[in-house]
């Protein structure tokens, strides 16, 4: 044993090369290491993980090599682990080099990736451009034919360059027919408003030639053509409104019946709507806006007094079952209100979307009132009242002289009035003193269509009034037709020409209904009936005569123009103990539009 300890020794000693202090030390020391090994050899149980350990332990797994055994290696398959850092072994990396928990839009692809790291999905129009960056979605953003940087799929304007619009009107140039008009055509005649000749009528009409259309021609005086429509057992008529689709028109005799006539068919329907309670006398009829209801109003005639009254006539109810009109014409229930004033006698629907009612009290201590009408409550709230001196009828919207809007209403029942509500700066007032306290008794008014005056007509004084910035003008301003009884006015909707309506007359032996001419601001009038004089006449020559025979006194009461041409309908009659004449006839403008009648 002492010699074995010796060759170990020397052994140690050479190879270690040690110095003659270090081989001294080598030689009177124990060996750390020969002594580990002794008890190792003694231990055979010991659990320390130095190299005495790994000598004796020789069934230890490491799959990776990486010198951690697979039971300590948190990655015993990688060699590295985790190359990328993210916490995730590289043999379970979904995105090796990036971070695996990291995926912002949610599609099971880690960001570093995912070829479009903010779309789930990616692409779904499959174009190769992620959907957050997709100019076309749904379509193939590399087609693009016409190379405008806009897609085929979502091209406005396929040929044209989509990004050219020079008007701002949305549409490209490429595929605008008027280029330079952002709204292209507004009168819609077929020329771009930047070429338009005529702005607001059609070019393509030109009656005389001139080059100049008739709508610009200075509305040249016209000529019509009047024919009467056979009806019989009517009584009559104070009231007509021309359907919205000019297909059909209803008519009001004085009281309690209802006509509407189909020009198809040339057939008409009466219909009685009064009750045992009282007849109802009408004083206006207006059809809304949008033209899918009517309105009348006038008063129920009680035993114990008058009670106002507003009905609708319903058109889809009405075009849906034309043999029973009755179902389309319904009372409008006033009674939810606390006052219920005893005449309503006009309607305006006005610009504001707002629809107002003028009524008053009927006797000699007249009271004329203003009021909103919600049409599918009933209810009325006023907005004004006065003291009267007449009885108040007509009423039409007109400008003030802010230009903003207001309503005129003229009264003319066993005296004259007229009043004017309007608001300024928000403030609503009502206005007596409208700068002409002499206008005789007026019951019709309308304004020009745009409200920016109004005319007036005065049935005894035979003039016509002009209301215009707040004021009317005087009583010497005013054309006067003092063999005409005028009593009504009924602008065209374009605005260009009026009506005014009047009275059968007999001058010389020749009868005729009288119909006045005016055209958009030719007011002048020195010498009424003459060629000094703007306003011309038109009048229904042989009134008295077949087919019309119109008995003495029958008045022309009412008119409606159709929107889609230049005529209308004229209605009218006589009615006393003894006589009971009514008639129903057709008017044309010889120069203009035909209605085809």
């Amino acid at each position: 044993m002492k010699i074995t300890f010796i060759s170990l020794l020397l052994l140690f000693s050479l190879g270690c090369q040690d110095s003659p202090s270090n081989t001294f030390n080598n030689s009177n020391n124990t060996n750390s290491n020969i002594i580990n090994n002794s008890n190792n050899s003694n231990n055979s149980n010991n659990t320390n993980t130095n190299n005495l350990n790994n000598s004796n332990n020789t069934n230890e797994t490491d799959t990776d090599g990486d010198g951690v055994p697979d039971r300590l290696d948190p990655c015993p398959l990688d060699n590295p682990d985790d190359s990328d850092f993210d916490g995730v072994c590289d043999s379970n990396d979904k995105c090796p080099g990036g971070n695996d928990t990291i995926d912002t839009d949610g599609d099971g692809i880690p960001d570093f990736c995912d070829i479009c790291p903010l779309d789930n999905p990616d692409d779904s129009d499959n174009d190769g451009v992620c959907d957050s960056d997709d100019a076309c979605p749904g379509h193939d953003d590399n087609v693009d034919t016409d190379g405008d940087g806009n897609p085929d799929g979502c091209d406005i304007c396929p040929g044209g360059d989509d990004n050219i619009d020079s008007d701002g009107d949305g549409v490209p140039d490429g595929c605008d027919i008027c280029p330079l008009d952002n709204s292209d055509d507004s009168d819609n005649d077929g020329v771009c408003d930047s070429d338009d000749i005529c702005p607001g009528g059609d070019d393509n009409i030109d009656s005389d030639g001139d080059g100049i259309p008739d709508f610009c021609d200075s509305v040249l005086p016209g000529n019509y053509t009047f024919t009467r429509i056979p009806a019989a057992n009517i009584n009559k008529l104070s009231h007509v409104a021309m359907g919205p689709d000019n297909s059909f028109f209803i008519a009001l005799e004085s009281y309690n019946r209802v006509l509407i006539y189909d020009l198809a068919s040339s057939t008409y329907t009466i219909t009685d709507i009064h009750t045992s309670s009282g007849n109802i006398y009408f004083e206006d009829l207006v059809f809304s806006p949008d033209g899918t209801y009517a309105l009348f109003t006038g008063y129920r005639d009680t035993s114990t007094g008058d009670d106002g009254v507003v009905f609708r006539f319903d058109t889809q109810a009405w075009k849906a079952g034309m043999s029973n009109p009755a179902a389309a014409i319904t009372e409008v229930d006033l009674t939810v209100n606390a006052f219920v004033p005893e005449a309503i006698s006009a309607v305006v629907f006005a610009t504001n979307g707002k629809t107002y009612i003028s009524a008053r009290k009927n006797s000699y201590s007249y009271i004329y009132y203003l009021f909103e009408l919600d049409v599918d409550t009933g209810i009325i709230s006023q907005l004004a009242a006065s003291a009267s001196s007449a009885g108040c009828q007509g009423m039409t919207e007109v400008n003030n002289e802010y230009g903003d809007w207001g309503l005129l209403t003229v009264c003319g029942i066993n005296g004259y009035d007229a009043f004017y509500y309007t608001e300024v700066a928000g403030t609503g007032e009502l206005r007596t003193n409208l700068g002409n306290n002499n206008l005789g008794n007026s019951f019709s008014t309308q304004a020009h269509p745009g409200g920016d005056y109004a005319l007036v007509i005065s049935w005894s004084g035979d003039a016509v009034y002009r209301f215009e910035a707040g004021l009317m003008n005087g009583y010497s301003d005013a054309p006067r037709f003092s063999t005409r009884r005028l009593r009504r006015v009924v602008f065209q909707p374009n605005g260009s020409r009026a009506l005014i309506l009047g009275t059968k007359m007999t001058i010389s032996g020749n009868s005729f209904g009288t119909v006045i001419e005016f055209r958009d601001d030719f007011y002048s009038c020195p010498q009424p009936l003459t060629s000094n004089c703007d306003l011309t006449e038109v009048s229904i020559p042989a009134f008295g005569s077949a087919p019309w025979i119109a008995p003495d006194s029958t008045s022309l009461e009412d008119a409606s123009w159709r929107k889609d041409c230049d005529g209308g309908i004229i209605v009218g009659g006589y009615s006393s103990y003894s006589t009971n004449y009514s008639f129903i006839a057709t008017f044309q403008l010889n120069t203009g539009i035909s209605c085809n009648w």
